[in-house]
């Protein structure tokens, strides 16, 4: 017993603890390696600050000789095409306008299939109602169907703007496109006459050089 108490009266040694800057956790290091090695997106798109609306040609002047678009539609997207390789800018807005589209097509599909399980709710609820007169929630009022049949008609109404505006600009290109052909003939009638007058004023200068070549007396 004596022993006991000795060893608990015996003063210990102090010990210091020292803290330590430890590195991140794997955990945290493998988070932080991936979210580095994640792609960037690209970087946006934007037309020339000096280009002018598509739908403004064709211009009266230019400085070098006149190209006629062509007119292509992308699975409904009109666009005239002006020079090759195609603009990223005119991509990207095609790409953005089919994604647009793509959409509306899936919400129009997908609240159909809405509007069938809906009707079948509101056949149910009209058995309810006859059989024990009343609804199975006498806190829903209306119809199940209403509200999707709602949003389908605004999807089409949307649809139908989308083609309308889609035929008036493919109307609008299709003119611009009939303009710059005639232009260019026009252009192209010019040219051939300029290079006929040019030619014609040559030989003639050509013929009266010879004639006074012939004409001079020989020494």
């Amino acid at each position: 017993m004596r022993q006991i108490f000795d060893f608990i009266a015996t003063p210990k040694p102090r010990v210091s603890f020292t803290l330590i800057d430890t590195p991140q956790s794997t955990r945290e290091q493998t988070s932080c390696g991936r979210r580095s090695k994640l792609p960037r997106p690209p970087p946006r798109l934007w037309p020339h600050p000096n280009s002018k609306p598509v739908l403004s040609r064709p211009f009266a002047n230019l400085t070098g000789r006149r190209h006629v678009p062509v007119l292509i539609d992308a699975n409904g997207v009109p666009f005239l095409l002006l020079k090759k390789p195609q603009s990223p800018y005119l991509s990207r807005i095609i790409r953005n306008k089919l994604e647009m589209h793509q959409k509306q097509i899936n919400r129009r599909a997908a609240l159909e299939d809405q509007i069938v399980l809906a009707k079948g709710e509101d056949d149910w609820d009209r058995i309810m109602n006859s059989t024990f007169g009343k609804r199975c929630n006498d806190e829903i009022t209306g119809s199940w169907a209403q509200e999707s049949i709602n949003a389908l008609q605004q999807v089409k109404n949307m649809v139908r703007v989308r083609d309308h505006r889609t035929l008036e600009i493919t109307n609008k290109m299709r003119e611009i496109v009939e303009k710059e052909q005639t232009l260019a003939n026009m252009e192209r009638d010019k040219r051939r006459k300029e290079k006929k007058s040019i030619r014609i004023a040559k030989r003639e200068r050509e013929g009266r050089g010879n004639a006074e070549c012939k004409a001079a007396p020989s020494r």
